[in-house]
């Protein structure tokens, strides 16, 4: 396959995959064949929470004070210098490091002058808030304003996942069929959940939610880790992509807080396959996120569930592990097994180093974390973050019954010469 092949057929994934919840918008209470029904509603669950805290993040900026907010745009403008003047040279890491630091510490001085506005989390608000403020100079952002704003932002997201998971199957096999096929699976993911486990897939919203029409964290998240596990797969990615790597996880830790634990994979990752430098300064822009989420915490779980992160006495119990598993809208013990066993197929084909790891380890910790969550069985879409590696996994699978006749016959990895495939043809 052609590099302009693969471009174009990524692009038309990328078109079915927007318009799923563009024609849902547009045929609102309508039963259309195939799709769930939905009746337009700017906001719904959740996104009360969200909404309310993109409205106080705009409030809050104009709270702070005059002497830190010089404070700020001093950090800002000198963060500028380092970029232009490293930019491309061998310290170009450092300039993005800094500049990446300084917008998260300009979004630490705007949480920390946040009243508690009923979301559990501050990265979606955060950027929710940025194309609402301005709209803000002129007229108040009601929820069908922040609902256009914010349905724009989750399809770019959705669109962002799409290429992502692309990059990472490539990165990961060398071939572009792979991505490709990888791609076209979460292109199709929501009604692949439906044909799985049947109309209980639906339940609850998860469909909504997962193409973008409930303005949840999930396509943001999911396109925050996806980016930045492509970026720690490439074969050339050098020290300044790595930090950017780095900011993107600690910002999709401040979106959803248990995609710290794949932040502290891909940590691990860096280390073996680049050196101890690599993986420092890879945790070093994680971590300038750090204060922001620490900041809100008191804001959000502790406010919402008086100190813990749900309503019940045992939200995090190991005796919640089986429900988890027996009780999925989505994620049955029959297609729960049929994915499990196609990734592993997918994990032992993969021979390029330091591919297959990140990818299985970024979805078991994930697993593993929420299995052990009471509210797991009816909100499957905890793990959607991690659906780009698991099908990119799944994809990889059939290439392991490889022969030398066979059309998925397993070939040198390519030279890693550009982000495109670097001359493979597959």
């Amino acid at each position: 396959m052609r590099p302009k092949h693969w471009w174009s057929a990524l692009g038309a994934l990328v078109s079915i995959r927007l318009a799923i919840p563009l024609v849902a918008l547009s045929a609102s209470g309508s039963d259309l064949p195939g799709l769930p029904a939905y009746t337009y509603v700017p906001l719904n669950g959740d996104a009360f929470g969200y909404y309310a805290a993109a409205r106080e993040t705009i409030a809050a900026a104009g709270r702070v004070s005059v002497p830190v907010a010089l404070v700020l745009g001093a950090v800002l403008a000198a963060a500028v210098l380092p970029l232009r003047r490293t930019w491309r040279g061998p310290k170009r890491w450092l300039g993005i490091l800094v500049g990446g630091g300084a917008v998260a510490l300009a979004a630490l001085a705007v949480v920390d002058e946040l009243a508690p506005p009923g979301a559990p989390v501050i990265g979606w608000p955060l950027l929710w808030a940025v194309p609402l403020a301005p709209y803000r100079l002129l007229a108040e952002p009601g929820p069908d304003v922040a609902f256009g704003f914010g349905f724009a932002l989750s399809l770019a997201a959705i669109a962002t996942t799409v290429i992502a998971t692309a990059h990472i199957g490539l990165y990961a096999t060398g071939r572009r069929w792979i991505g490709l096929l990888a791609a076209a699976l979460y292109t199709v993911w929501p009604f692949l959940a439906r044909l799985a486990a049947g109309e209980q897939a639906w339940e609850n919203g998860q469909w909504h939610v997962d193409v973008g029409l409930h303005l949840y964290t999930e396509p943001l998240s999911t396109a925050l880790v996806a980016v930045a596990l492509a970026i720690v797969l490439r074969p050339r990615s050098d020290l300044a992509a790595l930090v950017l790597s780095g900011h993107l996880l600690g910002l999709a830790t401040a979106v959803k807080l248990s995609n710290a634990v794949i932040a502290v994979v891909l940590i691990v990752v860096v280390g073996a396959r680049s050196g101890l430098r690599s993986a420092l300064a890879f945790a070093a822009a994680g971590a300038t996120w750090i204060p922001v989420v620490v900041s809100y915490w008191p804001k959000g779980y502790v406010e919402l569930y008086g100190g813990s992160t749900g309503p019940g006495e045992k939200t995090w119990s190991l005796d919640n592990a089986a429900d988890a598993w027996t009780e999925s809208l989505v994620f049955t013990p029959a297609f729960t097994l049929t994915l499990v066993a196609l990734a592993a197929l997918g994990a032992a084909a993969i021979r390029r180093p330091f591919a297959a790891f990140p990818l299985a380890a970024s979805v078991l910790v994930t697993a593993a974390l929420y299995s052990v969550y009471s509210f797991t069985p009816d909100h499957p879409r905890f793990f959607y973050v991690v659906l780009p590696p698991l099908l990119v996994l799944v994809a990889a699978s059939p290439t392991l019954f490889a022969t030398s006749n066979s059309p998925w016959r397993s070939r040198p990895d390519p030279s890693p010469a550009d982000d495109r495939g670097g001359g493979s043809r597959s």
